[in-house]
């Protein structure tokens, strides 16, 4: 199925939060590629925890458009095309996340967990100890 931006309605797209979210997996790609290029792991903290307003915008999106489909039932189609754009935007930026967490292992030697709304960061010298890392 081959589709034209010009067949997505744009006054659903206005309703969802996809333009917000492109911009900020955009912004995040461009510090990750940086924090790549110059081998450093700035801003890789912050690039963590935007993962949870990606989330959070994806939720967002998925209400707005669910309720515009069952207002309008013809927009079925175009709804379900914008909910695959902000699901796969959601998991370019768990993507981003994943790199960021490399990124802090490899030059700052921590290794960060994503979990439940916080950032857990454990140093290598904690593996020495017999407590489990969660």
């Amino acid at each position: 199925m081959n589709v034209k931006i010009s067949d997505v309605d744009m006054l659903l797209l206005n309703t969802t939060k996809i333009k917000e979210s492109s911009e900020l997996v955009n912004s995040s790609f461009a510090y990750i590629m940086d924090n790549l290029m110059l081998l450093d792991s700035q801003n890789s903290d912050e690039l963590i925890e935007q993962e949870a307003k990606m989330k959070a915008m994806h939720q967002l999106t998925l209400a707005r458009l669910r309720e515009a489909m069952k207002e309008n039932p013809e927009k079925i189609d175009n709804a379900c095309l914008l909910m695959d754009v902000s699901k796969n935007l959601t998991f370019i930026s768990s993507q981003i996340r994943t790199i960021a967490q490399e990124l802090i292992f490899l030059f700052e030697a921590k290794i960060v967990k994503h979990t439940q709304g916080e950032i857990q960061t454990s140093n290598p010298e904690d593996l020495l100890n017999d407590e489990k890392i969660d």
